[in-house]
């Protein structure tokens, strides 16, 4: 019986027993030891090397008996497999290699941040130099006479043009600046105490180290008088009533503004800049509360700075439009002038681009043309209301409203009948018509030689009255359908395009009054109804009105006054007509405390009453 060797007995192969090195030992691929024993000896240490689970992983694998050395046990030496040869106290190969790569990761990212914060130091050192220049450039910032404190006003860029005339100066309400008992501090929500200025108003501001508009909010300093709380009560505030801007977003745009996204992934930067700066003046006038200077002049900064980086136009017409609203409501009608004509100015240097808008997106949806359509309307609307409230000549050329013209034809069904600035451009553009009709009915008039002309313009107020009773039509059908599933924004925006419209109709139905009684029978119900929607707005709902409605209540006053001898033969269901204009002039007054431009028409109703406009009680 031949004998087996200690590597043939341990690899389990067959031994032919020759000496002094066996066949198999001989053809090994690396030199073994061979050696004869007793078997006894060999199997003294494989036993209780299985059981204490001290095997590597090979032999585990393959069910053979391991000797446990280390670092390699003889089964995997006489193998050649000595790389394999792991135990289970050891991390294994792919293990280090995982965290290997995750090592290498970190540190990219690391050199990633790192050079990103230089760039952002960078931009800190270029702002603090700007700010720096600021006291040396003042004479381009416009402070309002009225305005008794040192904070710098928001730097606007100097308009080319100077032809369209300036907004005239409207007085200034009692309560401006007074806080009202209970109404919350600005400083309130905020976790310090907010720092007042000092003599040298150029050096705070620099303190503040203002960021450029592509870093981001969590990096700015913890000096500045709002936190993250604050900014998103802003964003939350402008989401709310951004219909009543006159802005049309898409659902993925107003998702960015919510979470201040500044990456320009689904909204530009300047619009998350516009929905802080314009949400904090509309939270700020909705409380009651006193306004921060300090926090605007720094949103505003960051917001122009942004804007000049902005190369889209219709985002560019959408700032301008809604600041022309948010310098209103803060009583600055420089400024707001100055943006409207601004907003001008881009659209007809731009007019091929903005006439011709784009008919779906990338995706295939109308979002986009909505987008486009609602800024050019909200513009149009702007144009229109500033010509009826100031009397003042038009900004936009008369081919510029003929190719507007054109393209509100071409507009499908949905936008049309559900975009709020479309409305709204719509309804304005109505009341001019009418206005127009009625102030050529009255100069034709009283010269009978004219009669052609006034029966030309009766069949022409016939028809502009078919349009605006179709438009009031399709405005009750929307407004059953946001009465159930709309918001308070929404509601209000579409009263606001209800009393317009109705205030056209009043109108033209006047004119028709002189040979149609039935006519007069409707515009008395015109107004009744004027009157009713008039009297649903609560006291928080007249800083997010327009001061057209103020025009438009006066207008209504004088059609009574024109129409009083036939209107005391007619009956009012819900009270006659001395107490329908006192509700109207109330309403003024109340918007005249938040919105400027509303002191006349007051003063003409008033004028109406005083001149003994009666009427008998129903």
């Amino acid at each position: 019986m031949t004998q087996t060797c200690s590597p043939c007995r341990q690899r389990k192969v067959k031994c032919d027993g020759l000496l002094p090195q066996c066949s198999q030992c001989t053809k090994a691929r690396k030199p073994l030891q061979c050696e004869y024993g007793t078997s006894g000896l060999l199997g003294a240490y494989k036993g209780p090397a299985l059981q204490k689970g001290e095997a590597c992983f090979p032999c585990r694998k393959k069910k053979k008996r391991c000797g446990g050395e280390r670092p390699y046990c003889s089964g995997c030496m006489a193998a050649g497999k000595e790389a394999e040869c792991e135990y289970e106290e050891l991390i294994t190969r792919e293990e280090a290699r995982v965290l290997q790569q995750h090592n290498q990761h970190l540190q990219q990212q690391n050199e990633g941040l790192q050079s990103t914060n230089n760039s952002l130091q960078q931009e800190i050192l270029r702002l603090q130099q700007q700010l720096a220049g600021y006291k040396t450039s003042s004479t381009s910032a416009m402070v309002r006479p009225s305005d008794t404190s040192k904070f710098p006003e928001e730097h606007l860029p100097s308009l080319v043009s100077t032809a369209a005339p300036t907004w005239p100066v409207c007085e200034v309400p009692a309560y401006w600046g007074q806080v009202p008992l209970g109404a919350p501090s600005p400083t309130d929500s905020l976790g310090f105490q907010a720092q007042l200025p000092g003599p040298d108003m150029t050096n705070m501001f620099v303190g503040f180290e203002l960021l450029s508009p592509m870093v981001d909010k969590p990096l700015l300093p913890r000096t500045l008088p709002f936190n993250d709380e604050m900014l998103a009560i802003y964003r939350d505030t402008f989401i709310t009533h951004y219909d009543q801007l006159g802005l049309s977003l898409r659902p993925a745009k107003v998702d960015a503004l919510r979470r201040g996204d500044i990456s320009g992934q689904f909204a530009a930067p300047v619009l998350v800049f516009l929905a802080q700066l314009a949400g904090c003046r509309l939270w700020r006038e909705h409380f009651r509360s006193t306004a921060d200077r300090e926090s605007e002049y720094i949103l505003s900064t960051l917001l122009f700075d942004a804007l000049d980086a902005t190369t889209c136009l219709v985002t560019r017409l959408q700032v301008h439009t809604t600041l022309t609203i948010h310098f209103l409501i803060k009583l600055d009608m420089d400024k707001g002038a100055q943006q409207l004509q601004m907003a001008a100015k881009l659209v007809e240097e731009n007019s091929s681009t903005f006439l011709s808008p784009p008919i779906a997106g990338a995706d295939g949806s109308h979002e986009y043309l909505a987008e486009h359509i609602s800024a050019l309307c909200q513009l149009v609307y702007l144009d229109k209301a500033a010509q009826i409230v100031l009397h003042g000549p038009p900004m936009l050329q008369e081919w510029f409203e003929r190719g507007y013209e054109d393209l509100l034809c071409a507009l499908s069904p949905f936008i049309a009948k559900n975009n709020f600035p479309v409305l709204r451009a719509r309804s304005i553009g109505l009341l001019q018509r009418a206005l127009q009709l009625s102030s050529d009915y009255e100069a034709a008039k009283p010269d009978y030689r004219h009669i052609g002309k006034l029966a030309t313009v009766r069949l022409e107020c016939v028809q502009v009255q078919t349009a605006v009773r179709g438009h009031i039509q399709g405005l009750s059908q929307l407004a059953e359908s946001i009465h159930a599933h709309g918001s308070v924004g929404n509601m209000l925006a579409l009263k606001l395009c209800l009393i317009i419209s109705m205030t056209a109709a009043a109108t033209l139905q006047s004119v028709c009054s002189d040979e149609d009684l039935r006519a007069m029978r409707f515009c008395s119900d015109t107004i009744e109804e004027i009157v009713r929607l008039t009297k649903g707005f609560k006291d928080g709902d007249y800083i997010y009105l327009d001061p057209i409605l103020s025009t438009c209540w006066s207008i209504t006053a004088e059609i009574i006054k024109k129409k009083q001898r036939w209107m005391s033969l007619e009956s009012c269901v819900a009270e006659h007509w001395q107490v329908a204009i006192g509700v109207m002039i109330e309403s003024a007054k109340k918007l005249g405390r938040a919105l400027p431009f509303t002191v006349g028409s007051i003063q003409d109703m008033e004028h109406l009453v005083g001149n003994g406009v009666s009427f008998p009680e129903s």
